[in-house]
């Protein structure tokens, strides 16, 4: 066998070697193995090679939590290539939106074609940034916030699973049904606990990398919280380095960590989905990180996201059981209810799922708080003929129903039940909802557009200042509302980064960690609720005749000439401010000393615009 023979079976079962030998990275960048020895292990797990020699006990799922500037996306197409060079089969590669697979295919993929004689060579056609033919394989380019092609596929890559929609990322999964590869790569940097890549981490053999100390011999992995020593005022440090969690008497430099090994805490799942935490205390000293650490343009969530690779939770923004058991509960406990009491108004939420997951609360005479009287998960057999017995029982006012996945169920029910029935629907804007007036032939029905983030950030505001009642016995909870309680805290609120205009901006999002049904029924809920607020009269703006098309045409000329960046911000200042103070001011009336400080951080604003946007809010959140 010659030289190049012995390299090609080499590169061949060794995904790595394979990389060495035929990818150049570009920009001047060498392959190095030996300042990060932790990247060989993620090269050589879930290789196709070994998958066909040896098919029973191979792992064929790869999970990596990581940092930024890690090296993991240049791993994932190493291992494409890697595969549509020497087998034939299709894939696809998944990122969160279509500029980041322009990106991934522009400036990373289509670059190391270029440069390598070998790929090169094997480059057919489609050649283009969604579809690549190489060899006999062929590579789709999928963004992730449109459902994945009908293609079946023996290789998927989910490249920024956080960022990614999970409905289509288990829709992508489902392509690899039929095929005897089946092959599955998640990697991402992390959001919040127990979602995205730091789930699918939680159900993998969880591999850490794991030093020894060169004093004590105690082997650990490396953490920001015990392995970090500053010496020194922590503004300007004297000494900053890395040591011994347990004997402390040791400095842990960079080429010392390299001698580290990867150790699974699950070692009985290694034979089916492998999982890596990757950070960049395996790659930057100690000293440099720490200016990262205290640089005040990083945040502390992206500090540990995107340097330490684990997820970070934002304070403030989401519920636990405790919060609402203490909120929620009255002081006389209450029992559920069967059908309408005789008196009250009665209001409805339903999402739809498996089931349809269904909330039904009633505001009593001279109640401000409503309370939740009914929670009823609706098996699809009885599907929405149980709705509508609902809503004769109860005499319900205004039910908000999500529209899908059974579309065409909700809007035939809503114009059943005109103006009473709200075919729902989420969206990004700058109020918290909407409504339109459709027709099916000349049947009235409508619908509400929900900005959802406003809309979760409303009920748990309403949630925490005790404005909502839940009947049961706080000793003794009924399984229905321990549903409820565990479905709402499954959503956590969260940021995201988005471009906007050339800027990029942090904007909130709801992230869910387990089964969110009820929680979003319970927002829809609240919707219902206000919207039979504003059916009472409670705005005087609103007429008698045609109130929700009056009330729309209101909000939408209040929305002329204001663009979602300018709402957020002239209520991100005014957030302190109460309602009885804005609406005082709209009405006239003398500015509140609270209002005059907090109008001191707008002064780009002119007031009509500020007054604009504040009775929008005031139209869309009466409380």
């Amino acid at each position: 066998m010659d030289l190049n023979e012995k390299l090609s079976a080499v590169t061949l079962r060794d995904i790595l070697s394979f990389g060495i030998a035929n990818i150049p990275l570009g920009d001047d960048k060498l392959w190095s193995v030996n300042s990060r020895k932790w990247m060989v292990d993620l090269y050589k797990v879930v290789n196709p090679y070994w998958i066909e020699k040896k098919p029973i006990g191979q792992p064929k799922t790869f999970v990596c939590t990581k940092s930024t500037q890690a090296g993991v996306t240049t791993m994932a197409l190493v291992r494409l290539l890697h595969f549509m060079t020497h087998w034939t089969g299709k894939i696809m590669y998944m990122m969160p939106r279509q500029k980041d697979v322009l990106d991934l295919v522009g400036t990373r993929l289509d670059p190391m074609l270029d440069a390598s004689p070998m790929l090169s060579k094997l480059r057919g056609t489609p050649d283009n940034m969604q579809t690549k033919k190489i060899g006999n394989s062929f590579v789709y380019f999928q963004e992730g916030t449109m459902e994945p092609r009908s293609i079946p596929i023996d290789l998927l890559f989910v490249d920024e699973v956080d960022l990614t929609d999970p409905a289509n990322i288990g829709t992508a999964t489902n392509r690899l049904d039929a095929s005897s590869w089946a092959l599955r790569y998640y990697l991402s940097t992390p959001t919040i606990n127990n979602y995205g890549i730091h789930k699918m981490w939680l159900a993998s053999d969880m591999r850490k990398w794991l030093v020894k100390c060169p004093k004590c011999g105690a082997e650990q992995e490396i953490k920001w919280d015990e392995n970090l020593v500053v010496k020194g005022d922590p503004a300007d440090p004297d000494d900053v380095y890395y040591t011994c969690s347990r004997c402390r008497d040791s400095r842990l430099t960079i080429p010392h960590i390299q001698t580290g090994r990867w150790v699974p805490m699950k070692p009985d799942r290694s034979d089916t989905t492998v999982g890596f935490h990757v950070h960049q205390m395996l790659t930057t000293p100690a000293d440099i990180l720490y200016a990262q650490y205290r640089d005040p343009l990083e945040s502390e969530v992206e500090f540990h996201r995107k340097r330490l690779g684990m997820p970070f939770e934002i304070g403030g923004g989401s519920l636990d059981s405790d919060e609402i058991k203490a909120a929620c509960w009255l002081d006389a406990p209450y029992d559920v209810e069967l059908r309408h009491d005789g008196i009250s108004r009665y209001f409805c939420g339903i999402d739809q799922g498996n089931q349809l997951q269904c909330v039904i609360a009633k505001l009593e005479p001279g109640s401000e708080i409503p309370k939740i009287v009914r929670v009823e998960l609706i098996e699809q057999e009885k599907g929405f003929s149980r709705v509508a017995q609902l809503m004769r029982f109860f005499r319900i006012q205004k039910c908000v129903l999500d529209a899908n996945p059974n579309r065409h169920s909700s809007v035939a029910i809503a114009a059943d039940f005109p103006g009473r029935i709200y075919v729902s629907y989420y969206n990004e804007s700058v109020v918290w909802y909407t409504t339109k007036k459709k027709y099916i032939g000349d049947k009235p029905y409508f619908q509400a557009y929900i900005d959802r983030t406003m809309g979760f950030d409303d009920l748990i505001q309403k949630i925490r200042n005790g404005q909502w009642g839940i009947y049961g016995d706080l000793g003794s909870l009924p399984q229905d509302v321990y549903t409820l309680l565990d479905q709402t805290t499954a959503l956590k609120r969260d940021t995201e980064e988005r471009v906007r205009g050339g800027i990029k901006i942090e904007v909130p999002v709801y992230r869910s960690t387990r089964a969110d049904h009820l929680g979003h029924a319970w927002s829809y809920l609240n919707v219902a609720v206000n919207m039979g607020r504003l059916a009472s009269g409670r705005i005087a703006i609103v007429s008698e005749k045609n109130r929700e098309d009056e009330t729309e045409d209101f909000e939408n000329s209040l929305r002329e000439g204001i663009t979602d960046e300018e709402y957020r911000e002239i209520m991100y200042h005014l957030a302190e401010v109460s309602h009885d103070e804005l609406q005082a001011w709209i009405n006239g009336e003398q500015k509140s000393v609270v209002l005059q400080i907090k109008l001191g951080f707008l002064p780009e604003y002119p007031e009509d615009k500020i007054k604009q946007v504040v009775t929008l809010y005031l139209l869309t959140n009466k409380n």
